[in-house]
């Protein structure tokens, strides 16, 4: 059996990221404001899987000299799934205990004769200690390369980590890409398949799993979140749905200069997905399927 690392187990979902960080914000000192770093407006594009427009979007953003979007920074290595997956296991209330945040100071030598065995730097610490890993990774390149904004596109995350990128950035703006996973998942076999975590996805199975997952996890978000969700379809189409990116982003778009010229191809065009293919992508992605108003059986 093939071990897909993007199947997380159930702890990790939008209500357990969620109220993990809202423990440490009220909890543990966190906050917002608090350093240079929260005035940072990265634009992150996160599309439900592989061949869903997320280059095009990419693209378009880009139109506009004012912005970097780097495409899927050595996403093999899932680094910010673990991330949001770790902090999934702070439990209100559980662990870790309260009176582990230390935020006092302490004469120099004196702590040889107290009880350190749970001693944890404050958690506004952490947040800024992230803060400053994903910036000086991903922000500061973008900067000094004369980029006033900067951003990533990426195939492989979903809602659970746009709240942790939420949490470590808040005046960032998330576009959304859905596509019908059946076209998608055309495409996908023309490109000659795609990997996750070094793990070739050759089962129809295991791509409309991974769709599923992602396109659900975005209807459990806040509807406050600053995000705009886009399927493909509109995307080509409607002038409507640039307009309603341009404004969420605050970018100033050239439609014209993308949507008309296709830049590369990572594979050739093939036929429609045989019909038990697509019978198991709609049984398997049915909820996501019904979710953005695709068709099902």
């Amino acid at each position: 059996m093939i071990e897909l690392p993007y199947l997380l187990p159930p702890q990790f979902s939008v209500s357990r990221i969620s109220a993990a960080l809202a423990y440490l914000d009220r909890y543990a000192g966190t906050s917002a404001g608090s350093n240079e770093l929260d005035h940072e407006d990265p634009v992150f594009i996160l599309a439900a899987g592989w061949r869903s427009g997320s280059t095009l979007m990419q693209r378009l953003l880009v139109t506009d000299p004012a912005i970097l979007i780097w495409g899927e920074p050595l996403g093999n290595m899932g680094l910010l799934t673990h991330i949001a997956h770790t902090l999934c296991l702070i439990e209100s209330g559980r662990w870790p205990p309260q009176d582990a945040w230390i935020s006092e100071t302490f004469t120099p030598g004196a702590l040889a004769d107290t009880w350190i065995a749970n001693f944890y730097p404050p958690a506004a610490d952490l947040r800024r200690g992230l803060q400053r890993l994903l910036f000086e990774w991903l922000g500061r390149p973008a900067h000094t390369r004369g980029y006033a904004r900067w951003g990533f596109k990426e195939v492989r995350l979903g809602a659970c980590e746009a709240l942790l990128l939420a949490w470590l950035f808040p005046r960032a703006r998330f576009v959304v890409l859905i596509r019908d996973p059946c076209d998608a998942y055309r495409s996908l076999v023309g490109a000659g398949g795609a990997r996750w975590a070094e793990t070739r996805v050759h089962r129809v199975a295991d791509f409309a799993r991974h769709w599923n997952r992602l396109a659900m996890s975005w209807m459990d978000i806040p509807q406050d979140f600053p995000a705009v969700i886009v399927r493909y379809e509109d995307l080509l189409g409607s002038p409507a749905t640039v307009a309603q990116v341009a404004a969420l982003t605050g970018l100033s778009l050239r439609p014209e200069r993308v949507l008309p010229n296709r830049v590369g191809s990572s594979g050739s065009r093939v036929g429609a997905p045989p019909w038990w293919q697509r019978a198991i992508i709609k049984h398997l992605a049915a909820d996501g399927l019904h979710a953005f108003g695709y068709p099902r059986p």
